[in-house]
């Protein structure tokens, strides 16, 4: 058989089932068509096409989920007031505020020293404010809802205060 035999294929359509049948010419000749590779062939297209149906079902479901994880109520917000003041000799302040809720005002000088505060509203409905000072000793933050270490208890304070006076 030549190379032109070998490479061709047949693609035939069934009017009755309207399946598509492709046959490779080196098969077999073409007087004969043996309907157990015909068969196999569109066994093998029917899953390729049932995989691929639930391929992009189970695509679709994912980006829909991904979608709505990824839902910001917070994307559109806008700022609605800011001030800003900063000075040649170093000093500066400045104050925003945005239409979510959330504000933020820090003023600083040369002297490396920077006092602030920030606030926002917490998932729950609650108002979150935290104030700071950041210098030379750090980054102190305080605001009710930083965490804070349990009291010690009075077992331990005696037992400190024994240790001092022996």
């Amino acid at each position: 058989m030549s190379f032109l035999a070998s490479a061709v294929k047949v693609v035939w359509v069934d009017r009755v089932s309207h399946r598509e049948y492709l046959q490779n010419i080196a098969d077999q000749p073409q007087s004969h068509h043996s309907e157990s590779s015909l068969s196999r062939r569109h066994t093998n297209s029917s899953k390729s096409a049932k995989m691929i149906r639930y391929m992009l079902v189970a695509s679709a479901v994912l980006a829909c989920a991904y979608g709505a994880a990824t839902y910001n109520p917070n994307a559109d917000a806008t700022i609605v007031k800011f001030d800003s003041d900063f000075q040649p000799e170093g000093d500066y302040k400045y104050h925003y505020e945005t239409s979510n809720g959330i504000s933020a005002a820090e003023a600083g000088s040369l002297r490396n020293e920077a006092i602030g505060e920030f606030s926002w509203t917490s998932p729950e409905g609650q108002l979150v404010k935290i104030s700071y000072v950041a210098g030379e000793n750090g980054y102190l933050p305080e605001g009710d809802l930083l965490p804070t270490p349990p009291p010690i208890p009075d077992a331990i304070l005696k037992s400190l205060e024994y240790i001092r006076t022996h």
